[in-house]
């Protein structure tokens, strides 16, 4: 006996999302290829990673106080590493 063979025709979704993924994957590749022609503008700045200051500054006496309310100085940094960072942000209604 000889296997019957399908005669169904794939549906329309299918087709829709095998067109969907062919379009996805041709404009995803053409967006890289753009991007990769292009050439950086002469008027960019270059970054630098890290500024390093010639000479060490000493730090003055402060105190600071914590989210608990309790006082804290430089002195408590001593022999560890530390950042300081000072928040900006520019509300209208503040």
């Amino acid at each position: 006996m000889l296997p019957l063979q399908s005669t169904q025709k794939p549906s329309s979704g299918s087709k829709s999302y095998f067109l969907f993924i062919l379009i996805a994957i041709v404009a995803i590749g053409s967006g890289i290829l753009v991007q990769s022609s292009k050439a950086p503008p002469a008027d960019s700045p270059e970054f630098k990673k890290i500024i390093l200051l010639p000479t060490t500054k000493p730090l003055v006496d402060v105190n600071f106080t914590d989210h608990n309310g309790k006082q804290f100085g430089i002195d408590q940094f001593q022999g560890k590493w530390s950042i300081l960072f000072f928040g900006f942000t520019n509300c209208p209604d503040v």
